[in-house]
């Protein structure tokens, strides 16, 4: 008998949202169950909505340095888990659990933590090198050592009535027009220099999208990034919409992605936003590993070069010339979404 679950959840948006099944699964398997899930505190927003899986959000900043680690285990420790579900395998967050002194602790064998485990899983392997698989079933299949299954993988987010109201007074005053179709635009590029595409292909695109479908453009940037967006905006030879003064949280980003008729995005989180809202979307990917977000690809194209260098997953290109991100062009862009949109608009009058 579980009663106070907990889950450390990932690290990264796009991983938090692939992540929200196997929480759902939680929920199901133990519903008198107290769960607190453990995230960084710039992701709560991504969980806002889905108060219905889980009882407390608990901030877990990095620690820094011995204090930060054993104030951070004793904030677990006070909450008395009886189990602890830990997404990210790191030694660092295993160590924190049994620090914690929680006393069954479940995770994937990786980087010399499997003596701290009651249980652990190993990931696929071939001469000695981690398989990739989509994140999203690796956690399901973490879960498996709870005995819970997760029989539906599909990704969702939540927002409500208020957060929608919010994004459509947002939207009108930057331009938008809601009674038209438009295409959000998102050029990420906080996990480094290395998956970001170009300001000019950006631009483009929404010259393109809107020549082709007269779609609208809207620009999404994160924190940092926006001078991005101004860029895009001053090259586009049609108007832009950019969301910055101040950019979009991730839980404000909810309804700007859900109400797109397109998305064209790099391979950050925000593109998993548009797997949850099921929205057509466009993926520019460059020195990811496919095979990690290998699913709920039905509404999406992955343009990608196959280059001897990539996947490389670095932040910035160690050739430096980023050859798997710029040989890709807004021409390419637009003939993926010639198969979204006109393949939806075909299904639609079947």
């Amino acid at each position: 008998m579980i009663e106070r679950l907990f889950l450390r959840a990932p690290n990264w948006v796009g991983d938090v949202v692939m992540a929200t099944p196997t929480l759902a699964a939680l929920r199901a398997r133990y519903p008198r169950a107290r769960i607190t899930v453990g995230v960084r505190p710039y992701l709560r927003g991504v969980l806002r909505g889905l108060e219905s899986l889980y009882d407390e959000l608990l901030p877990c900043p990095r620690p820094k340095g011995l204090a930060g680690f054993f104030a951070e285990a004793g904030q677990w420790r006070a909450r008395g888990f009886d189990a602890a579900l830990l997404l990210p395998s790191s030694l660092e967050v295993v160590l924190l659990a049994a620090a914690a002194g929680i006393p069954r602790r479940y995770a994937y064998a990786r980087g010399g933590n499997a003596w701290l485990l009651t249980s652990a899983l190993r990931s696929p392997s071939f001469r000695g090198k981690r398989i990739p698989r989509p994140s999203g079933q690796t956690f399901a299949d973490l879960a498996g050592l709870l005995d819970v299954p997760v029989h539906d993988e599909r990704p969702r987010l939540v927002y409500d009535l208020a957060t929608r109201a919010a994004w459509h007074e947002r939207a009108r005053a930057l331009g938008l027009d809601l009674e038209r179709p438009y295409a959000a635009l998102n050029p990420g590029a906080s996990y480094g220099s290395s998956k970001f595409w170009s300001v000019a292909g950006f631009a483009r695109t929404a010259e393109l999208l809107r020549e082709r479908f007269g779609l609208q453009a809207l620009v999404t940037v994160g924190p940092g990034e926006e001078p991005l967006a101004r860029g895009i905006a001053e090259q586009a030879r049609v108007p832009i919409a950019i969301a910055v003064d101040p950019v979009l949280d991730l839980h404000a980003l909810k309804p700007a992605v859900a109400g797109a008729s397109l998305l064209v995005t790099t391979d950050t989180g925000t593109r998993h936003y548009g797997t949850a809202f099921d929205v057509p979307t466009v993926v520019l990917m460059g020195p990811t590993d496919p095979r990690f977000t290998l699913d709920h690809l039905e509404r999406q194209r992955v343009l990608r070069r196959e280059l001897p260098c990539a996947p490389c997953h670095a932040k910035s290109c160690p050739l430096q010339h980023h050859a798997c991100m710029q040989e890709l062009s807004a021409e390419m862009v637009l003939s993926a979404a010639e198969e979204l949109l006109e393949g939806a608009s075909a299904e639609a009058h079947a």
